[in-house]
């Protein structure tokens, strides 16, 4: 058993030991400390402490008061474990439950509130501050303030934004019913319901906290936050401004579930002024990771996903999963991707079709088929884009018979020819000129066309004596895949030297002198039929079938001074006589490219017409006796050309 022995004291450290000693004769110090120097040395540390603490606070005090989360009808403080879902946790603030209003309350004025995950790293909040402000008076919160009411803000809405893509989404939504009536329903908006606050009672609120995203703590915890508003702006917080997700890579050290923004300089460094509680929502079950595959058509081929492209459903998609098993669908494809790992899309890839962009998880990664993508807790979303676009051809032919058709061994094709395309796409962008020649097929393709209004232009040879049976420009409206082809005929015309009057095939039936012209023979063999007048009108029908004929008709018409009609059927005949004597003579043109086969067959026109009782004008008449004498003369005048057999030369500027 120890006993008291002596002592001996430690000097200047103000110590002293008292010594003991054991049975065995075994001492040992025991130190005991001066005590009255701790409490004077506790006692100066205290009044540093609350100097220090009064020197803090001389220019922004700390609000009095706290914040709390409850239940939608404020009667519970920090209902943690009993939050079902997000919706249900509100705001209050001022003394606890069942004190006084003004114990402890909060100092009045205007106050805006966010949520965070516990660190306060990441903004849950997904609205602006202007929408989360409110006002104390009497300590509680008595006032959910809309954008507009917020002192110096100066909006014009009370949504999240005055303008842009946010200006359509409103900052609160009562939800039926509203308060005063029956406090503690939920608002399943989420858009900061209000409800009357049972434990203090009117006008206390308790202000809803949604919208928020959910928190990427382990432990579901998350942390309101509130601060005056006054100590919002001097921390340089923006009210206006609309929270933007972070990036995935940005998300650290948990990635968050949902939702979540850099953290709001609102609310601090410094934050003196902050009042803050964390809550707890029960966490719903984890839902397995789903893959989302998508087909767009890209209208416009620019490699980008626009608003304008539309989803292609029915589009097939070979999907290889973890396990080496590949299976078939059809967009859109939305599937479990269980197991976790390594899945790879192979897109189907039809004619006609140019894939232009492949984005995974709304970041372009280029034209990449297939594409190989990690899944692990989280959806994946891979979108494949094509562009199917349209194909103009212009073809250029030799159109000898200049009926704008293609036919025959002498209606080659033009090699070599320029063609140039013009138009707007389906968006009003401009497009060409583009021009290209034509290869040894004729044609020459404008490909990857965007739907639209297009004009193609043929060009025009610097030699004169080319000249066109088409339309040298055509329009094209074509839409996505369309084939469409423009033709273009052309024809180059070289002197006819033939050409005889009805004087000569008068003369030269062989009737009389001079000889007779053996065309006359020809006319033995075929005959020609030409429809008069009826007899009653003076002209009897007449059919020329040999010289004797000829003559008959040529003798009457030069005697003839009546309305032309006699002379036009002579004029015809010897325009007949021509064109057995000299070939191509009805294929021969004026200088205005009337063609004389055009001429004949009026004249027949007209005269069968008069056999059957359809009058024409005697102008009408005498027009086209006249072209047919013009083209008869035309072994004096060479007024006449003629489609030469094979293409003439042609180059161009």
């Amino acid at each position: 058993m120890a006993r008291l022995i002596g002592r001996r004291s430690a000097g200047q450290d103000q110590w002293v030991w008292f010594v003991s000693q054991d049975e065995n004769g075994r001492r040992r110090p025991r130190p005991r400390l001066l005590f009255p120097l701790l409490v004077v040395a506790a006692l100066l540390a205290l009044l540093a402490g609350l100097a220090l603490r009064g020197a803090e606070n001389s220019s922004a005090a700390s609000p009095s008061g706290a914040i709390f989360t409850t239940t939608p009808e404020g009667s519970i403080v920090n209902e943690n474990v009993h939050y079902d879902d997000k919706r249900d946790v509100y705001l209050d603030g001022g003394p606890p439950p069942n004190a006084p209003k003004t114990a402890a309350g909060l100092d009045d004025g205007y106050y805006v509130f966010q949520v965070t995950e516990p660190a306060g790293k990441f903004l849950l909040s997904e609205d602006p501050a202007r929408c989360r402000v409110v006002r104390v008076g009497g300590g509680v919160i008595v006032q959910l303030v809309p954008p507009t009411a917020v002192p110096g803000l100066g909006v014009t809405t009370n949504n999240w934004a005055d303008s842009g893509p946010d200006a359509n989404k409103p900052c609160h939504i009562a939800d039926n019913p509203p308060h005063p009536t029956n406090p503690g329903v939920r608002g399943n908006s989420g858009r900061h319901d209000t409800n009357v606050d049972s434990d203090h009672g009117p006008p206390a609120i308790v202000v809803q906290l949604m919208p928020y995203g959910t928190t990427p703590n382990p432990g579901n915890v998350y942390k309101a936050w509130m601060i005056p508003l006054n100590g919002y702006r001097d921390n340089s917080g923006n009210l206006n401004k609309v929270p933007a997700k972070l990036p995935n890579g940005l998300q650290k050290p948990q990635r968050c579930p949902d939702f979540c923004a850099a953290a709001d300089p609102g609310f601090g460094p410094a934050r003196d002024q902050v009042k803050t509680d964390n809550f707890k929502v029960k966490a719903a079950p984890v839902p397995p990771p789903v893959l989302h595959v998508r087909k767009c058509e890209d209208r416009n081929g620019n490699g980008a996903m626009d608003p304008i492209d539309p989803l292609i459903p029915g589009w097939r998609m070979d999907i290889t999963d973890p396990t080496s098993v590949t299976q078939a669908y059809y967009t859109p494809v939305d599937i479990v991707a269980e197991p976790q790992g390594d899945y790879v899309i192979d897109e189907e890839n039809p004619s006609g079709w140019v894939h232009t962009i492949t984005i995974v998880d709304g970041t372009p990664i280029g034209a990449v088929d297939p594409v190989r993508i990690a899944v692990g807790t989280e959806d994946r979303t891979v979108i494949f884009c094509n562009f199917h676009p349209a194909k103009l051809t212009a073809c250029k032919f030799y159109d000898f018979d200049r009926n704008r058709r293609q036919s025959g061994p002498l209606e080659v094709d033009l090699s070599g020819w320029p063609m140039t395309l013009t138009g707007t796409t389906f968006e009003g962008a401009p497009v060409g000129p583009l021009t290209q020649r034509t290869g040894t097929d004729g044609c020459t393709r404008f490909t990857r066309l965007v739907e639209g209004e297009y004009t193609v232009t043929e060009g025009t040879p610097i030699e004169t004596s080319w000249s066109h049976t088409t339309p040298s420009s055509v329009n094209v409206s074509v839409d996505p895949s369309e084939s469409e082809t423009a033709r273009f005929g052309n024809v180059c015309l070289v002197p006819f030297p033939g050409g005889l009057t009805m004087g000569y095939w008068k003369t030269h039936t062989g009737l009389d002198s001079p000889d007779r012209d053996p065309t006359y023979d020809v006319l033995n063999g075929a005959g020609f039929i030409f429809l008069g007048i009826p007899p009653d009108n003076g002209y009897p029908e007449q059919q020329v079938d040999d010289e004797a004929g000829a003559k008959t008709v040529f003798v009457a018409a030069e005697a003839s001074t009546h309305d032309g009609v006699l002379m036009l059927k002579a004029q015809l005949l010897a325009a007949k006589l021509n064109a057995l004597k000299f070939p191509g003579f009805d294929l021969a043109q004026f200088p205005d490219g009337t063609i004389v086969g055009d001429v004949i067959d009026e004249a027949d026109q007209i005269l069968d017409d008069l056999a059957n009782g359809i009058s024409h004008s005697k102008s009408e008449i005498i027009a086209a006796k006249d072209l047919l004498d013009s083209a008869n003369n035309n072994g004096h005048t060479g007024i006449l050309v003629i489609p030469s057999s094979t293409p003439c030369q042609y180059t161009f500027p």
